[in-house]
């Protein structure tokens, strides 16, 4: 499982990277990522959001050698105002802004999955192929993306 206070720590690493996040939420799940959203300023975006992880015991056939998969969720978000006029031009340069801010993240996790000194080292288990990234739209008011994956 994974430790829940190295994952806290990694985002204030992240976050501290300037990468292009702006401000960084540990939450529980989705309902608290909403009530967190309602408070992000514009002038916070992009945020960063980590689900803490649902575990599951995955093909473990035997009880002496569980093995727990935990899913992961990272959330890059930009807040728009929603007062204003909005175009398809204007939302897909949200998504372009904050695919560009999720890049820099995956970039910094995956140069850093060997690094001792980095958080990321809780991740050097990932499955690759578990990986998946889609779009956000309108999770109060923000747009962004969402990349999940497995441990």
């Amino acid at each position: 499982m994974i430790d829940i206070k190295r994952l806290y720590e990694l985002g204030i690493e992240i976050k501290a990277e300037e990468i292009g996040i702006n401000d960084f939420k540990l939450v529980q799940d989705e309902s608290e990522v909403i009530k967190n959203l309602q408070n992000h300023k514009i002038t916070d975006n992009h945020l960063l959001v980590i689900v803490i992880p649902s575990i599951d015991s995955g093909k473990t056939k035997s009880i002496d050698a569980i093995q727990f998969n935990n899913q992961m969720q990272f959330l890059v978000l930009e807040k728009r105002d929603a007062k204003s006029t909005k175009d398809n031009y204007e939302d897909m340069m949200v998504y372009k802004r904050s695919q560009d801010t999720l890049n820099n993240v995956l970039e910094y996790f995956l140069q850093h999955l060997d690094d001792e000194e980095s958080h990321c080292e809780i991740f050097r288990n990932f499955n690759p192929s578990s990986f998946q990234i889609d779009p956000v739209k309108g999770l109060s008011d923000c747009f962004g993306w969402s990349w999940t994956f497995t441990l």
